[in-house]
């Protein structure tokens, strides 16, 4: 019963994510629409400054004005419509699950109560709920094989070091922390793999091919390419104070979760990024800035492409602002191509919190002078697509592309150990978590990047050094 709410809350929350972006898109079309009846007036302005002795070129051009006013309105209203059917979609789905979740909760809690006689152990437990634990921590803790494990962490004082594999109903809750903390793990393309391994990928789709209604069809190539993963270890060690350890196990639960989650997120999303493919996975900054096939690009793979000049690039000058700072942006950005066989795709831009800044400004200075303000709302400013800010990137830089090519393999096991050797003298236990990932980009050419200065994008950052590999 635990593990079908989990998988509930797991549901809803992914419903209200999603309902949180289609809220940005619907604000987007708003924002269109009323551009377009801005447009619309100016036209109803300009037919009626029509006469009898306009010349054929300024009806002609209030004809052609008209025509893509009508296009644009035929197209605003499709987005509308599409976003009502999808929040009418998830509108219907939220109440359903809420209602099976209560219910279930409240079998739960009648069958513990007939089970326990209430016992005065249960009104001790619900004395030390922490207010801010989550109802998916507070039912997962009381799961037998996650009380085990718990008790397992809290009773081990032993000088000599204890690992744990996280039960698997706690595992989801775990993941989810890592996905709530990482910035990128929900645009990418992700794999769960267990041990070394192939996978095998489609390359570009084929083209079909047209003929006459009675000739013969003509054969395509399935063309498929390979990615040899062997999987790279994530890795973190905190202290948490021993006053905490004996808290309930829902506090407890929630500082493991946590911890884990904010370590291995922030990690992945660097790695995404920058990662070398040394010891981790290759960044899209890493393949955008390869000017020959480097060593991890593989035998199975395409033929590799130079896109270092065609996707990379930087402001001309500094003196550059406004209207042109957007068209050489564009002009690279813009250079970002979605591959037929990843679907709709997933367009995202990574850089940081005063970058973005810096572009929204030089919209109010293009609103200014009379031109419509876009991307408001974390949406990147007439590209498009999702807009997530990442404190270890340079200022200036922007890097991002369709998601969808970018391939993360995630291995099969997220592991624990604790000691009390190491932090003794502070009154404090020593936890360790690993997790292990792989990935690369697929296609260097659905990624672009570009600075908003004379400096070129950075290719590389800083990451947390291996001190104790030395």
């Amino acid at each position: 019963m635990a593990l079908r709410q989990l998988l509930i809350a797991r549901q809803l929350t992914d419903l209200r994510a999603k309902k949180d972006e289609l809220a940005k898109a619907i604000a987007e079309v708003e924002g269109k629409r009323a551009a377009w009846r801005e447009r619309e007036s100016r036209a109803e302005a300009a037919l009626a400054e029509l006469t009898d002795e306009s010349s054929a070129e300024e009806r002609a051009a209030f004809d052609a004005e008209a025509a893509e006013i009508e296009e644009e309105d035929k197209a605003i209203t499709a987005e509308e419509d599409a976003n009502a059917e999808q929040l009418r979609g998830i509108e219907e789905k939220i109440p359903a699950l809420e209602a099976e979740a209560e219910k279930i909760k409240t079998r739960g809690q009648a069958a513990t109560a007939a089970a326990s006689g209430q016992r005065k152990e249960n009104k001790t437990m619900e004395t030390r709920r922490a207010p801010g634990v989550s109802e998916e921590v507070r039912e997962i803790c009381r799961d037998s094989e996650v009380r085990d494990f718990l008790g397992e962490i809290r009773a081990t004082r032993a000088v000599n070091n204890a690992t744990y594999t996280i039960p698997t109903v706690m595992l989801p809750l775990v993941i989810s922390a890592i996905e709530r903390s990482s910035k990128l793990l929900k645009h990418v393309n992700r794999t769960v793999l267990k041990g070394d391994g192939v996978i095998n990928l489609l390359a570009e789709a084929p083209e079909a091919v047209w003929t006459a209604t009675i000739g013969k069809i003509n054969e395509v190539n399935l063309n498929f390419y390979q990615i040899q993963s062997f999987g790279s270890k994530l890795g973190a060690w905190v202290g948490v104070p021993n006053p905490y350890l004996a808290d309930s196990d829902e506090n407890l639960a929630a500082i493991v979760i946590d911890q884990l989650g904010q370590a291995h997120g922030y990690g992945l999303d660097k790695a995404i990024l920058y990662g070398d493919g040394a010891n981790k996975p290759v960044g899209i900054m890493t393949r955008l800035a390869a000017t020959t096939a480097p060593t991890w690009w593989q035998s199975r793979m395409p033929a590799f492409t130079n896109v270092s000049a065609t996707n990379v690039g930087k402001l001309s000058a500094a003196s550059v602002t406004g209207t042109a700072l957007f068209k050489e942006m564009m002009a690279k950005l813009g250079a970002a191509e979605e591959k037929y066989n990843a679907g709709s795709g997933d367009l995202f831009w990574a850089m940081k919190r005063s970058t973005f800044m810096k572009l929204q400004s030089e919209l109010l200075s293009i609103n200014a002078a009379g031109s419509v303000v876009t991307g408001a709302q974390m949406q990147m400013p007439i590209i498009g697509g999702t807009v997530e800010f990442l404190d270890f990137m340079a200022d200036n830089n922007i890097v991002g592309g369709y998601g969808s090519q970018y391939k993360l393999i995630q291995r099969a096991g997220v592991e624990m150990a604790e000691s009390d050797h190491a932090l003794f003298l502070e009154d404090a236990k020593a936890f360790r978590s690993t997790s292990r990932w792989d990935g690369m980009p697929l296609a260097g050419e659905s990624f672009a990047a570009f600075s908003l200065s004379t400096t070129a994008p950075a290719t590389s950052v800083t990451f947390a050094a291996d001190t104790a590999n030395a």
